[in-house]
């Protein structure tokens, strides 16, 4: 009996083991990036952008508590294939692989059309599409005050 529970020990050490490895192998990609504020992120990628500054930082800082990754590190061309991709083994309980349905239940509170997901590639696509929902979102709750 105490056998068994050995066992049974080693393999929950090991299986913890397995996750933060594969975890501290993808953030270790961005150890060497240069932080950027906010309002830098903004400023140079999305000012131009039909976004505004409140709806980005917010979708901003949810993504990358989402992805558990630091908001100053994170960019807009990071791919969420490549850069942002699970390691080998971590695919089904990785963040990346839940996006769809957090995007579809976004559109689907603001009584918008499900997008196409198939166009989301990076950090700024994302951020672009699910700034429609929240403008959406925003609508509806303003139409029924």
């Amino acid at each position: 009996m105490i056998f068994l529970y050995i066992i049974l020990l080693i393999l929950m050490i090991l299986v913890v083991l397995f996750i933060f490895t594969g975890k501290n192998d993808m953030l270790s990609q961005f150890k060497d990036r240069q932080e950027l504020s906010l309002s830098e992120i903004y400023n140079q990628y999305f000012s131009t952008a039909d976004i505004s500054r409140d709806v980005f930082e917010e979708l901003w800082k949810e993504l990358s508590s989402w992805l558990e990754i630091n908001p100053s590190l994170l960019r807009p061309d990071d791919a969420f294939n490549k850069d942002l991709a699970p390691e080998k083994g971590n695919e089904w309980d990785h963040p990346v692989g839940l996006m769809p349905d957090m995007i579809q239940t976004k559109f689907k509170k603001a009584g918008l059309t499900l997008p196409d997901l198939s166009q989301v590639h990076t950090v700024r696509d994302y951020i672009l599409l699910v700034a429609k929902a929240v403008n959406g979102n925003r609508r509806r709750k303003c139409e029924s005050c």
